[in-house]
């Protein structure tokens, strides 16, 4: 085996164990109108169903499915005629982003932060308003906008085709009018690298480390090894995208790329896996749409009535969207995909076709709408990850705590419709800062809401203490301690409440299998005690210790410790220490 592909089998299988942060996404009821200003106006001119480069894009969606930008000729929506519009499916509000020409294409990173255009607008940056194309990066939490589209030297050029990957830190571009080649930029430290040849189709993985490009051919650039992997032989063969974990590369062939299917038509849709090698055949057709994860395949038939068919490529099975346009010959009057969600669960579908949505709306040209690509009963709940605050977390007063939680669909279900934390009752967003200000016991709680209308719930307990001094560390730290030693712990409350702080029965300590500690941080004990268990009050330093003496018979297992205040300080009544040790 290459060391390419060793490297590569090892960071995939790590991709892949990851699952996308969904937070706050807006819930719905399918489908709905994406095309509509913030007061309610469909765009008059319409949604622009077209255009953009080859794997370009006229619909883009944040992961959490709360941001939708779409193309549109109109300035009833609020903006100055073609461009791209940002809809906020949380607020209700549309906002114009920039002006773009029939081929600007466009794309929204996954956390729904940053927006990237490919535009001559010179109110983006009127540094560089030549009347040509660039690569504009823009930040959609502060409004500022960063061009990409440099070489080597920081000189700017024009642009032809640009990607962006999906954490928004590297785009990739080719120039219109000068340089040549594919050009990547990091727009974290604003450093341009040259890839040798490639002039047409880009897609970047999430990370932005592989590029796939299309010139005479399919290639992927691995940016941390500096290597180029040459796809199936085809000299007619284009990239539409690679996946998220750089994984997947999705093409269009007028050759038949898998043995065992022949294309039947004059072009054909397949999906090549970089890790096994194999190339599978989608459908024959072409100008469709993946998932991010690589999983699912929207397209597109011709002829009336036109239908839209999902193909979930992990379980080899396909289905008809919700919905079934009876369109007829008029201009526009079917629906046509124009995209997924990252895990492929929600669909935009660009339509005028009464037949196929029940609207308050008169449809005089073809919107874009948001649908859910399943019609099977969705009875499972989502799920809900939350790393912070670990439960039984132990915090000091003022500490600055950031939350970190996620909340995700399965594969194929209905959708996340909402993902709301909770701070004692008060909201709290992920990447938030935690209440730490008061002592005493606090409760995080985030509940996750699919589209059918099933939810689930994690609560984690956590304690603000006036002072903690360790040795030990609060999960999810393991503690690794000798058995058989003194273990003291040292911690303050707002002041001297007492020696009877404790509820009845505790401290109290189980046996728990080392096995749930794994992947858990470990840090060996500093210090140990010869001092009797128990606890004191040191009133010079206002510090409680209380002193846990192990046996020596734990060695070689694992432990927790529990430490349950009583009804004598009020602030903390019921909340508790805990600690996580493995011994040696």
């Amino acid at each position: 085996m290459s060391r390419a592909l060793a490297v590569l089998l090892t960071w995939t299988l790590c991709a892949l164990l990851s699952l996308p942060s969904r937070s706050n996404a807006a819930s719905a009821s399918w489908p709905e109108i994406v095309s509509v200003s913030s007061t309610g106006h469909v765009a008059g001119q319409g949604f622009e169903p077209y255009g953009g480069g080859p794997g370009g894009h006229t619909f883009a969606i944040s992961d959490d499915a709360r941001y939708v930008g779409f193309r549109a000729s109109s300035d009833d929506l609020g903006g100055q005629g073609r461009g791209v519009y940002l809809r906020d499916r949380q607020s209700g509000t549309t906002t114009f982003q920039g002006g773009v020409t029939a081929n600007g294409d466009f794309n929204i990173s996954a956390d729904g932060r940053r927006l990237m255009l490919l535009s001559a607008d010179p109110d983006l940056d009127p540094g560089v308003a030549d009347g040509n194309q660039h690569c504009f990066v823009k930040d959609l939490t502060t409004g500022d906008v960063h061009l990409g589209s440099r070489d080597e030297a920081g000189h700017v050029l024009d642009a032809r085709f640009c990607a962006m990957s999906g954490d928004g830190n590297v785009v990739a571009f080719t120039p219109m009018f000068t340089g040549s080649g594919i050009y990547l930029r990091d727009m974290t430290t604003n450093v341009t690298t040259r890839v040798a040849g490639g002039r047409y189709q880009l897609s970047l993985s999430g990370d932005g480390r592989y590029l796939a490009f299309g010139d005479s051919g399919v290639f992927v650039y691995d940016s941390m090894l500096g290597h180029i992997q040459t796809g199936p032989p085809g000299s007619t063969n284009n990239i539409d995208t690679i996946s998220r974990d750089g994984r997947y590369v999705f093409i269009r062939s007028n050759q038949s790329l898998d043995p065992g299917t022949p294309c039947p038509g004059p072009v054909c849709s397949y999906r090549w896996d970089r890790v096994d090698g194999t190339v599978s055949f989608i459908w024959a057709g072409a100008g469709d749409w993946s998932s991010r994860d690589g999983n699912t395949f929207a397209t597109g038939s011709n002829g009336s009535p036109r239908l839209t068919t999902i193909y979930d490529l992990s379980h080899g099975t396909q289905r008809l969207a919700g919905h079934t346009a009876q369109g007829t010959t008029g201009n526009g009057d079917h629906a046509d995909s124009q995209g997924l969600n990252a895990d492929g669960s929600l669909m935009g579908l660009s339509t005028n076709s009464p037949n196929f949505f029940t609207s308050p709306y008169t449809l005089q040209v073809p919107q874009l709408f948001l649908t859910t690509t399943t019609s099977q009963a969705d009875t499972i709940a989502p799920s809900v990850s939350v790393l912070t605050p670990a439960a039984d977390a132990t915090f000091t007063v003022g500490q600055t705590v950031i939350a970190d939680y996620t909340c995700t669909d399965e594969h194929g279900a209905s959708g996340l419709a909402s993902c709301v934390a909770t701070a004692d009752g008060a909201n709290v967003g992920n990447g938030a800062a935690l209440p730490t200000s008061s002592t005493g016991g606090h409760t995080f709680s985030v509940v996750a809401r699919d589209t059918a209308g099933n939810t689930s719930t994690v609560t984690h307990h956590y304690v603000v203490l006036a002072g903690f001094t360790g040795p030990v560390d609060p999960p999810p730290t393991v503690n690794v301690s000798t058995a058989g030693s003194g273990v003291p712990l040292t911690f303050s409350l707002p002041g001297d409440a007492g020696l009877d702080i404790l509820a009845s029965g505790y401290p109290a300590s189980r046996n728990v299998d080392c096995q749930t500690f794994l992947g858990q941080p470990a840090d060996a004990i500093e210090s140990t005690t010869s001092t009797r268990a128990g606890l004191t009050y040191n009133a010079g330093s206002d510090t409680y210790t209380y002193v846990w003496k192990t046996d020596r018979s734990w060695s070689s297992t694992c432990r927790q410790l529990i430490l349950r205040f009583g009804k004598n300080v009020p602030s903390y009544a019921n909340a508790q220490l805990a600690f996580h040790f493995r011994f040696r």
